[in-house]
């Protein structure tokens, strides 16, 4: 039995093989909402300032959920066509190459 507010429901990432990428696209931006990651994919971050201490936190936050969503995408891609991917730094890099 999981415990109370933990799911033990662990999606299934599609494999990009360099095919039918139109469905695979669908599948992993499907996927990507649904982790609440799909803005950092889309629009990036910049880290171009000095924060605070609360923006600190929120730009550490920020770039954990990026390297979250980097994680997917990387997952999805297969290993024939990794090395395409294998020099983004972020979401939105590694979504742009694609």
């Amino acid at each position: 039995m999981a415990s109370a507010g933990f799911s033990s429901f662990q999606p299934l990432i599609p494999i990009f093989n360099g095919e039918k990428y139109q469905w695979w696209n669908i599948k992993v931006n499907a996927l990507l909402r649904s982790q609440e990651l799909w803005d950092l994919v889309e629009y990036e971050f910049a880290d171009v300032f000095e924060p605070d201490e609360e923006e600190e936190k929120r730009l550490k936050e920020t770039k954990k959920n990026d390297a979250k969503a980097l994680f997917i995408i990387q997952q999805a891609i297969h290993d024939s066509i990794f090395s395409q991917f294998a020099a983004a730094t972020t979401s939105n890099e590694a979504w742009s190459i694609l």
